[in-house]
């Protein structure tokens, strides 16, 4: 997937006594933008699938995921995924039960007030 680069990635992270989980999937996203920009369209529609999870903590992770990629890609890549579905589907979280879901959507698309 990206080799070293991305082991130091995952070594800087997640290798620390108290991960800060939202710099690491800042980080992620921003290495899966630079690496891997023709799979970006396939990223977004597994992250969907997560917004579906039983689990709230997931479901607010792809939110949060979601948006730090959305908000990373340049025009010319946002031409290429489907963007409007993914900021659609995170709309929708917005109306979850679970408050950490809505507060983490919520933040999600804050960033993207340039789409």
């Amino acid at each position: 997937l990206g080799g070293d680069s991305l082991c130091d990635l995952f070594q800087d992270h997640l290798g620390q006594r108290r991960v800060e989980y939202d710099a690491f999937l800042k980080a992620f996203s921003e290495f899966m933008i630079t690496n891997f920009p023709d799979r970006l369209d396939f990223l977004f529609r597994c992250a969907t699938q997560f917004f579906q999870s039983q689990w709230p903590i997931i479901k607010a992770n792809a939110a949060i995921f979601s948006g730090y990629t959305l908000s990373r890609m340049t025009p010319e890549l946002r031409k290429r995924v489907n963007t409007r579905d993914v900021r659609d589907e995170m709309i929708h979280l917005l109306k979850d039960a679970n408050a950490t879901v809505r507060a983490k959507t919520a933040r999600a698309l804050s960033l993207l007030s340039d789409y």
